[in-house]
């Protein structure tokens, strides 16, 4: 749903979301020649990326869509190789695509990772994609050092699976986080039991 692509509150730019999501959307080549073309479609991707242009960026994702699963497939394969930046771009290009066949273990993988906007975007895009198999996982991000992180990760609790006990205990804790934004979504989280 791409509306709801360029609500997501990180600290990323969301008209950069936007566009990948509309540019992902439309294909501008033949489905042949997407078929052919698609590892250097993939690797233009990230080029684009690279230059932080918008418009190279809108043009080389296009390409992806023709062939959604076999995109991201070659967008999953070596992400932990590429820099911070190209990481996140190509997680938010997995939640437009999809998860490649191999049971979110791509997505899941950068829970972890050294940076916080990759894990931030990892916990959202998780989230989305793999839905309330991930929610153990996403509890741990509850308790991540960075704000956005934790932020995120209450966020995609509230829309998943807020009437778990392993949810409502991370929530219980969170209320007395020193970030606004966790504990008021903590308290969310907490009125929701309400509602049950």
């Amino acid at each position: 749903d791409f509306r709801r692509i360029h609500t997501t509150r990180s600290g990323l730019v969301p008209t950069f979301t936007v566009v990948l999501a509309l540019a992902l959307s439309v294909s501008g080549l033949p489905a042949q020649d997407a078929r052919e073309n698609l590892e250097p479609a993939v690797e233009a991707f990230f080029a684009a990326a690279r230059s932080g242009k918008l418009e190279a960026v809108s043009r080389a994702a296009a390409p992806l869509q023709e062939h959604p699963e076999a995109a991201a497939e070659l967008v999953a394969s070596g992400l932990a190789e590429r820099s911070p930046a190209e990481i996140v771009l190509g997680l938010r290009a997995l939640k437009v695509l999809g998860c490649p066949g191999d049971d979110g273990t791509t997505i899941s993988g950068f829970l972890g990772h050294s940076n916080a906007e990759v894990r931030t975007e990892a916990v959202v895009v998780a989230g989305k994609v793999l839905g309330d198999s991930i929610v153990p996982r996403i509890v741990e991000a509850t308790r991540d050092e960075a704000e956005n992180v934790r932020r995120r990760a209450f966020d995609a609790l509230l829309e998943l699976e807020p009437r778990s006990p392993a949810v409502v205990k991370a929530a219980l804790e969170g209320v007395f986080d020193s970030d606004w934004w966790v504990s008021g979504t903590c308290l969310r989280i907490l009125h929701a039991q309400n509602d049950a």
